[in-house]
């Protein structure tokens, strides 16, 4: 989760080359894009690098 609000390439971006360090696909969202009725579920797995 980002709590800074990139464009949308450097999102992209950031999200696939995490996807290609880690060998895993990575989801990156904004805290503001986060649906409210996903948010629980969400942030109970969030992983802070």
């Amino acid at each position: 989760m980002l709590k800074v609000t990139p464009n949308l390439i450097t999102l992209i971006e950031v999200e696939n080359h995490l996807s290609e360090l880690l060998g895993v696909k990575v989801d990156l969202v904004t805290y503001k894009g986060i649906k409210p009725q996903l948010k629980e579920f969400i942030l109970r797995e969030v992983v802070y690098l």
